[in-house]
């Protein structure tokens, strides 16, 4: 008996590319409320009036200043520097003008440290994921849960029928995770015509996975958000809601990439950018996770501790990352952060004085220095000054002048991952020494991280991959075969290495390809063309260009 059946490779394919990059021009915002205005506030020591929330409250009596309101954060025009072990929330209101006229794409911006409730004209408008419970008000004592770090505004849609012509209220509770928290932050804007495009992008290689990690802040819930590589649209559709990709297809060397997201239609006319520098893990010579002599800044380090001659066989060792507070450390600082005695605590003192720096040395070896490009690439918070063989190669964050173990990083920031180049001339063959110094904002930073990797690339170029790796996993299956059946039928987005696929190594993309792979992998041909399964570089030169998959 005969029966309809469409080809396998229609049969498995389920991918296919929905859009590619739009153009739209950008909202021109205005805003009711903007950064650094007055507010009234009131402490959380009590529980504040049932009606605060109300536009016909009488807030007279609270305190004023301008935003942004807390500690600790660098962020704080108004500082409440007896909140910490003493109350966990605050209250806040500020009255202002709308004018007549239609208000078109009404948001609430806000940067805050942890969590908050708004209300406008005494409705519930917006409110932090962790600030869980009934609509309405929040107990002044509430703890939310998980915390959350000040990292810019971020978009609340509002609808504008809540707006009233004329006098309005915006009334707001903002509330830490613990009396012992280290900071609190609050800076709202209220915005028409909000630009509503993604923001603060970044992008880091991670050698340990092989791939190219990009992690952005949505400001709403996108129709799509699309991914460009060096000018190449490499994800035409991913979900609106994402704010994380990673690339395994990449080059080596410099690498840019484009994030455009979709909104109600419109593309935004101005992509996300961000660039990172690339290489193979064959050319790592101090890789993340190897154990890195360390001293603690809570006394002075020794004179000129960054030369070779320096003993230091009596510091502490460990592996990176090295500091606390991020989830990204292998060596724990745990008495780094300061923090006052919780008077909620009984017969325990946890006063704790901290300090703002610690300094690390690793020796490494190299065996040749024919063609290569020394780099050291850092994930820090907040700031480094790096040396190679007693040589300073660099520092980020960091006044110009000399430093000591008191020295604050110029700002606080979130872990940022940076490449600087070793110059030529400072390595050499055998024996190296590279020595960091690490330092934090100030004393009551909520976190600090340490991860240095020290690479030697072969002019930061080249090419690394399996063939038959379609999709840059890490191996061949089944599964490549048939992605590549859908980017050649069904319009499915292209492999991540071209060369990966190129599975007989003619320099073309067709059927056979998928052919050959499945006949090795279920019939017992021959495995692919030179590097094969192994990581390796194409011996044939063609038109496909450089890439790696992971692993390689």
């Amino acid at each position: 008996m005969h029966t309809n059946r469409l080809p396998l490779y229609r049969f498995l394919a389920g991918l296919a590319l929905a859009a590619l990059l739009g153009t739209a021009a950008s909202a021109q915002e205005t805003f009711l409320i903007t950064a650094n205005e007055e507010w009234r506030y009131l402490k959380g020591n009590a529980a504040p009036p049932l009606d605060w929330i109300e536009p016909g409250f009488d807030d007279s009596s609270w305190l004023s200043g301008p935003t942004g309101i807390g500690y600790a954060d660098g962020d704080d025009a108004t500082t409440l520097d007896d909140m910490l072990n003493t109350y966990t929330s605050f209250f806040a209101r500020k009255t202002f003008e709308v004018p007549a006229g239609a208000v078109n794409g009404l948001v609430l911006r806000i940067n805050y440290d942890d969590g908050f409730i708004a209300y406008l004209n005494g409705v519930e408008v917006a409110r932090s994921t962790n600030m869980s419970g009934a609509a309405g008000p929040q107990d002044y004592l509430f703890l939310p849960t998980p915390d959350h770090e000040a990292a810019g505004g971020e978009n609340f849609e509002i609808d504008e029928g809540f707006l009233d012509v004329g006098e309005n209220v915006l009334a707001v509770q903002i509330h830490n995770t613990s009396l012992t928290s280290s900071d609190a932050s609050f800076i709202p804007e209220l915005v028409t015509n909000a630009d509503l495009c993604p923001q603060v992008m970044a992008c880091r290689f991670d050698p340990v996975t092989g791939s190219v990690i990009l992690n952005w802040t949505n400001r709403a819930v996108y129709d799509s958000i699309a991914i460009a590589r060096d000018g190449t649209v490499i994800e035409g559709a991913l979900a609106g809601t994402e704010a994380t990709y990673s690339d395994l297809g990449f080059p080596f060397g410099s690498v840019s990439y484009e994030v455009t997201a979709t909104h109600d239609g419109n593309a935004c006319s101005t992509p996300l950018q961000c660039t990172v520098t690339t290489y193979p893990q064959a050319s790592i010579v101090v890789n993340q996770g190897v154990t890195w002599r360390f001293w603690r800044g809570s006394s002075p380090p020794p004179f000129e501790w960054w030369e070779e001659g320096i003993n230091d066989a009596s510091w502490e060792e460990g592996p990176t990352g090295i500091g606390y507070g991020d989830g990204d450390d292998a060596t724990t600082l745990d008495d780094m952060i300061q923090r006052a005695d919780d008077p909620n605590t009984i017969d325990v003192d946890e006063t704790q004085l901290g300090y703002l720096a610690v300094y690390m040395r690793k020796e490494f070896t190299v065996s040749s220095l024919d063609g290569v490009s020394g780099i050291l690439s850092m994930i820090y918070d907040d700031g480094f000054i790096a040396y190679v063989n007693g040589q300073e190669i660099g520092r980020v964050n960091m006044p110009p002048d000399p430093v000591n173990e008191t020295t604050p990083a110029t700002a606080a920031i979130d872990p940022t991952q940076t490449v600087v180049p070793i110059p030529p001339g400072v390595l050499r063959v055998g024996t190296n020494l590279i020595a960091i110094a690490v330092h934090n904002a100030n004393l009551t930073s909520s976190d600090l991280s340490a991860i240095p990797i020290v690479a030697l690339p072969g002019g930061v170029a080249g090419s690394s991959f399996r063939r038959g790796d379609v999709d840059s996993s890490g191996f061949a299956n089944i599964t490549d075969a048939v992605g590549l059946l859908n980017h050649l039928f069904q319009g499915a987005v292209g492999p991540p290495c071209q060369d990966a696929a190129d599975v007989t190594d003619d320099g073309l993309l067709n059927i056979t390809d998928a052919v050959v792979l499945l006949n090795h992998l279920f019939l017992g041909a021959p495995e692919p063309p030179a590097p094969g399964l192994t990581c390796g570089p194409d011996p044939t030169p063609d038109g496909l260009g450089d890439c790696n998959t992971l692993g390689c």
